[in-house]
């Protein structure tokens, strides 16, 4: 995609009740604060991601996704993952743009908590 395609793209992505994206985020990041495996980079990792616009940083979005794929597809912890960031980012380069889908999907961090409390039951 060119620079003059991104200029067709929303700078901001509306996301349905950002103040609740947001609330339920920051519920999340403090609960795993601390917690084993250092999980929560995949908290960070899934919010850049679900959060991700025309105006994000491209190493935000391209972070969040390696970091969703290690996680999910190869089974890494977050410190394993909060490495594989470390290595790459310490040779500085040029990231680049993600193509985002409009919409990026409809799943929000508040809908997978409530499952998870009605599926702990």
């Amino acid at each position: 995609m060119s620079r003059g395609d991104w200029a067709r793209w929303p700078a901001t992505k509306a996301v349905a009740n950002m103040d609740a994206v947001r609330a339920a985020y920051d519920e999340v990041y403090v609960y795993t604060m601390g917690r084993s495996g250092f999980i929560l980079q995949h908290v960070v990792d899934a919010f850049a991601v679900q959060t991700a616009s025309a105006g994000s940083s491209p190493i935000g979005v391209v972070f969040g996704l390696v970091g969703l794929y290690l996680f999910a597809e190869r089974q890494f912890s977050g410190r394993e993952v909060q490495k594989a960031h470390m290595a790459f980012g310490r040779k500085k380069r040029e990231w680049p743009r993600v193509y985002l889908p409009v919409p990026i999907g409809n799943i929000e961090l508040s809908e997978n908590m409530e499952f998870a409390v009605n599926s702990s039951v």
